[in-house]
């Protein structure tokens, strides 16, 4: 029975025997990476940078704090972030490069831009309202005047809106 093939297959195998030998890779001096392995430190980037995208960023950060300040302007910021986003990102793409900030910029260039169609809208509903408080104010001269203009524009929302407010 010195023949491998006439051994039966279901008896253990002899005693010290590890198995089929295996080819292991050689020893790697320290530091370098094995085979196969990322090689240390950060990634390099992919490609080059468009700097387009920090231009987004910037133009949709504006257009958010705009939107509260001064909401024509971010009428006017929030579209041009998402623009200059979405076209620094296919330009990164055609070249194979990266846009760091351009998503950031499409998205906070779009709600600046919601915002600011909110604001206008509101001013534009309520302009006559707004508008005839400024008058009454700009001709009180006491703070029983303003006073009267203040409880004047509340009277004119609870009618435009159906409500009453309790003093």
């Amino acid at each position: 029975m010195s023949d491998p093939g006439d051994r039966d297959p279901f008896t253990p195998p002899p005693a010290g025997w590890s198995g089929p030998p295996r080819a292991e890779p050689p020893p790697q001096p320290f530091g370098s990476p094995a085979a196969g392995q990322p090689r240390p430190g950060p990634p390099r980037p992919p490609g080059p940078v468009d700097p387009g995208g920090r231009r987004s960023l910037a133009l949709g950060v504006t257009s958010l704090l705009m939107a509260v300040l001064f909401f024509p302007l971010a009428l006017v910021l929030g579209p041009a972030a998402v623009i200059v986003g979405v076209r620094a990102q296919n330009r990164a793409q055609r070249r194979r490069g990266r846009a760091p900030g351009a998503a950031g910029g499409i998205i906070t260039g779009a709600i600046g831009a919601v915002l600011a169609t909110g604001a206008a809208a509101l001013a534009l509903l309520f302009f006559d309202e707004f508008t005839d408080y400024a008058d009454c104010r700009s001709g009180a001269n006491t703070q029983i005047a303003r006073q009267s203009c203040e409880d004047e524009l509340r009277r004119r929302f609870e009618d435009r809106f159906g409500v009453r407010s309790t003093p």
